[in-house]
């Protein structure tokens, strides 16, 4: 085995690592002795090799991509520059909008993912209002909520088991299934390359605070039995230390500032390719039991809101990704450094480009702002800021009636009065529809969106 990995490592020219070398030499040796691996290390080989040219692949693309992305961010910090005479204001439109009249200027990430989101939580609720099932996908919960995340994962399986699964739970999980692939189809596109995984129900939550309180031993006795290595191209000798490297990077917060990260590279290959310890690997699980057993016991939130937190991550990340590339950490620093060459000569605008306030806005976007030391205080701050918007939702319609200001004064102007115009603007999106309909629209529409989320 030695001299064939000396032989792989001289044929390799530097393109692989002694540590990847490793990592492949324990995957082939893995599948050798797995009997769940059919045709045995020479089968794993041909898999590996594939992988290896699809990520050379997926690498080009994404270098296509950002080389657009680069751009359009420069041409807005220019636009920027020649309207206000601060071309920070462009980057700043492209992380969370501005009012200055800029092309792209209110297209924010965070605009972006709020539109996403209501698009994919609207036709959701619509779906499952039409169906009958709304009040029972708000309350699902014990063997129901089993039952629909069996129905889940069975059909993001290659082979669909179809397990004797309670009726309504099944077209519950139909449509989730529905919003869940369209999220994914809708990130591929941005920049990611996410594979369909077998019996995936939605991605797993982890409360920090319940793992602390658990500590590392009996965190590790409740998944290690629950995990499917072979998945994951863990070898036997590494499991104890893929558990430690997994509880640290997750209690720590560690893993959760990298999610966003891990975009960074859409697909970085195979298993073996990748850090078998890395903090960002994902868990798999044996079995949706096992999945949800584990979740109620160190997740956040029941299956409906880990669902929903799964959507709206993934609107985040793709408008993340259509923003700023898929590093976009790297193309802010790069498009700012570029720009600092541009106005080496000008203090005052190298000054603006130089603003703390864009990193602090990039980490506000990434996540990594919510995690950091002082845990318990930050979690308080947040839970008030939170109940604190909510009690001002109530006061939303008032700016909403700006919205159709336009059309009422149209009215009037052509001789309605003045209750007449201002009732007839409202109740213009619903004309000839009845009841049902028109609360299927409003869903489409985004209409009340903040309450059900």
């Amino acid at each position: 085995m030695n001299e064939c990995r000396n032989l792989a490592l001289e044929v390799a020219d530097g393109k692989l690592t002694a540590e990847e070398l490793d990592d492949i030499m324990s995957d082939l040796e893995l599948a050798e002795q797995s009997r769940k691996f059919q045709g045995g290390a020479k089968a794993k080989a041909k898999e590996i090799a594939a992988d290896i040219a699809l990520a050379a692949q997926i690498e080009k693309r994404n270098r296509l991509q950002n080389i657009v992305v680069e751009n359009r961010l420069l041409s807005m910090a220019r636009e920027a520059d020649r309207m206000t005479g601060d071309p920070s204001l462009g980057l700043e439109a492209a992380l969370v909008g501005i009012n200055t009249p800029i092309e792209g200027g209110l297209r924010s990430v965070d605009a972006l993912s709020s539109g996403l989101m209501n698009q994919y939580a609207g036709g959701l609720i619509a779906d499952l209002r039409r169906s009958g099932l709304l009040v029972q996908f708000n309350k699902m919960s014990g063997q129901f909520e089993r039952d629909v995340a069996r129905a889940l994962g069975d059909m993001n399986r290659m082979l669909p088991v179809e397990p004797n699964i309670n009726g309504d739970a099944r077209k519950i999980a139909k449509i989730m299934h529905k919003y869940q692939r369209a999220a994914v189809d809708r990130e591929n596109r941005a920049g990611a390359y996410i594979r369909k995984k077998n019996g995936y129900v939605v991605r797993q939550s982890h409360d920090p605070a319940k793992m602390a309180r658990a500590g590392l031993e009996k965190w590790k006795d409740a998944i290690r039995e629950k995990l499917d290595y072979d998945a994951m191209d863990v070898h036997p000798s590494k499991i104890e230390g893929f558990l430690d490297s997994a509880y640290t990077a997750i209690e720590s917060g560690i893993r959760l500032t990298q999610q966003i990260s891990d975009v960074s590279r859409a697909f970085k290959g195979p298993g073996n390719l990748a850090k078998k310890d890395s903090a960002s690997r994902v868990l798999e699980f044996k079995s949706t039991d096992d999945w949800l057993d584990y979740h109620r016991e160190f997740g956040v939130g029941s299956l409906r809101e880990a669902y929903i937190q799964d959507l709206s991550r993934a609107a985040r990340s793709t408008a993340i990704m259509s923003n700023l590339g898929t590093n976009p950490e790297a193309m802010l620093e790069r498009v700012r450094d570029l720009l600092l060459q541009e106005h080496r000569a000008d203090k005052k605008k190298r000054s603006r480009l130089q603003r703390k306030q864009l990193n602090h806005q990039m980490a506000e976007l990434t996540g990594s702002v919510n995690f950091g030391s002082g845990e318990t205080i930050a979690r308080v701050g947040a839970n008030f800021r939170a109940l604190q918007s909510m009690s001002k939702l109530g006061g939303a319609w008032i700016s909403a009636l700006s919205d159709i200001a336009f059309s009422a004064t149209n009215r009037i102007y052509h001789g309605q009065s003045l209750m007449d115009a201002w009732g007839d603007a409202l109740a213009a999106p619903f004309e000839g529809l009845s009841g049902g309909e028109k609360k299927e629209l409003a869903d489409l529409m985004g209409a009340g969106l903040e309450g059900q989320l």
